[in-house]
C-alpha cells in the first residue's frame, strides 16, 4: 500500500538536507516533493525549530562547516569546502549570512557570491553599475550588508558609499529575484556621517551599521528596512550619556550591542527592542573578559536550554558561556582554521542559479566510492 503524498512529504520534512538530497533519487514522486517551494519553505521553518544547521568559517585561505548540534556533544569536526570552490572564493570574506544563505565579497574585483552551505551550490552576482564607486581605495569607502526581505520573500544585498564624485552617500540593493540592482533613494542626505564598520548586522528584516558623525564627535546606529528599503537611525545609548565604546553584534536573530566599561571588568550585551518600549536596549547579561583573555569577542547563538550562550572569541576560538554560575567551557573542534570569522546559518534546500557546484567533502567522496565497490 503506497503512502499518501502528504504523509511521505510530513516524514521528509524531519530529515536533513543532505539526506534530502539523496532522496530526490528514490523516485519521481520523491524528487517532485523535495524540489516543491511548498517543501522547500516547509523544511527550512522544521529547520529553524530544530536548530538544524551550523557554523560557516572562513579562514586565510579555506572554508569548513561545522555543525551546530555537534558543539554541544563534544564531538564536533570541522569539515572543509574543497576545490573548485576554494580555489575561487579564496581571497572572499564573509559578509553574513540570513535564512540558509551566506553571502561573500571578494574586494579586489568587487565580486559578490550567494552560498548554500547546505546543498554546496553558489551563485555569482551580476556586476554593479558602472556608476557605483569601484571601493578600492579608502576614499571611495564602501560598506555591505546581506539579509532576507520576508515582505517579498526575497534575499537583498545592499552596498553603501561615500565618495568625492558625488555629495553625500550613494546606496544601491540587489534583489535575488530580480537578479539585478538599482538605486535607493534618499540616503541620509542631512546627515554627513561615516560609517565605522563594513559588514551590516542582519536583524529583524534590517540591516543595520555603526557610524559617527565626521568629527567622531558621537555615534549612531543606521538601519536599513529590507522591506521598504528606507533608512533609519537608533541610538546606541541604552539610556546614559556615558562615551563607553560599543559594537554591534546579532544574537538569535536580534541586533545587540557589547558595551565596553573604561573602569568595569565586565562587558554588557544589550539586545535591541522591537516592541515600542522607550528604551530601544536591554540588558541580557554581562561577560568578565578576564574569563575568556582577550577583550574581543562575538555571541553566535544561544543553546537549547538558553542558559549558554555561545561565544566567538579573538577570531581563534570558540566557547560556551554560562550566563548563571560565568562558567566558561572551550569548544574543541579539530580542522578550524587558527584565525577564523564566523557565522551562523540554518539548513535550507533553497535552490541558486547554479554558478558552480561545490563537491562532496572529501570524507563523504571517499565513502562514496567505497560504497559503489561494494556494489
Amino acid at each position: 500500500m503506497a503512502l499518501p503524498c502528504e504523509l511521505i512529504g510530513e516524514i521528509l520534512c524531519l530529515l536533513p538536507v543532505k539526506t534530502l538530497l539523496r532522496c530526490r533519487c528514490v523516485s519521481k514522486q520523491w524528487c517532485s516533493i523535495v524540489d516543491s517551494t511548498y517543501f522547500v519553505q516547509k523544511h527550512h521553518k522544521a529547520s529553524i525549530q530544530m536548530n538544524s544547521g551550523g557554523i560557516i568559517m572562513k579562514g586565510v585561505e579555506n572554508f569548513v562547516l561545522v555543525d551546530y548540534e555537534s558543539l554541544h556533544d563534544d564531538v564536533a569536526a570541522a569539515i572543509e569546502i574543497t576545490d573548485p570552490l576554494k580555489t575561487l572564493l579564496s581571497c572572499a570574506e564573509l559578509v553574513g549570512s540570513a535564512n540558509g544563505l551566506v553571502c561573500l565579497w571578494e574586494n579586489l574585483p568587487n565580486i559578490i557570491y550567494l552560498l548554500n552551505p547546505s546543498t554546496r551550490k553558489c551563485k555569482r552576482l551580476p556586476l554593479v553599475p558602472v556608476e557605483f564607486p569601484s571601493c578600492f581605495n579608502k576614499i571611495e569607502k564602501c560598506v555591505c550588508g546581506f539579509g532576507y526581505d520576508q515582505l517579498s520573500d526575497d534575499y537583498k544585498v545592499v552596498k553603501i558609499a561615500k565618495s568625492r564624485k558625488f555629495l553625500g552617500l550613494m546606496a544601491i540593493v540587489y534583489s535575488l529575484e530580480n537578479n539585478s540592482w538599482t538605486k535607493i533613494q534618499g540616503v541620509l542626505s542631512t546627515r554627513n556621517i561615516s560609517f565605522m564598520n563594513t559588514w551590516g548586522k542582519f536583524a529583524g528584516g534590517a540591516l543595520y551599521w555603526q557610524a559617527s558623525d565626521v568629527h567622531y564627535s558621537s555615534t549612531i546606529v543606521v538601519g536599513f528596512d529590507l522591506g521598504f528599503e528606507q533608512f533609519t537611525e537608533v541610538s546606541d545609548s541604552a539610556g546614559n550619556d556615558s562615551d563607553n565604546p560599543r559594537t554591534l553584534a546579532t544574537l538569535a536573530g536580534i541586533l545587540c550591542i557589547l558595551e565596553y566599561y573604561y573602569y568595569d571588568p565586565r562587558v554588557d550585551v544589550l539586545l535591541m527592542n522591537n516592541h515600542g518600549e522607550e528604551n530601544v536596549w536591554s540588558k541580557e547579561f554581562s561577560v568578565d573578559p578576564g574569563l575568556l583573555g582577550p577583550m574581543n569577542f562575538r555571541p553566535l547563538a544561544y543553546s537549547k536550554s538558553r542558559q549558554e550562550v555561545l561565544l566567538q572569541v579573538a577570531s581563534a576560538r570558540l566557547v560556551w558561556y554560562n550566563q548563571r554560575n560565568k562558567a566558561v567551557k572551550n569548544v574543541s573542534v579539530p580542522g578550524i582554521p587558527y584565525m577564523f570569522g564566523s557565522y551562523m546559518y540554518n539548513e535550507s534546500l533553497f535552490r541558486l542559479t547554479e554558478d558552480m557546484l561545490v563537491p562532496e567533502p572529501s570524507h563523504e567522496a571517499e565513502e562514496r566510492k567505497q560504497q559503489t565497490k561494494k556494489r
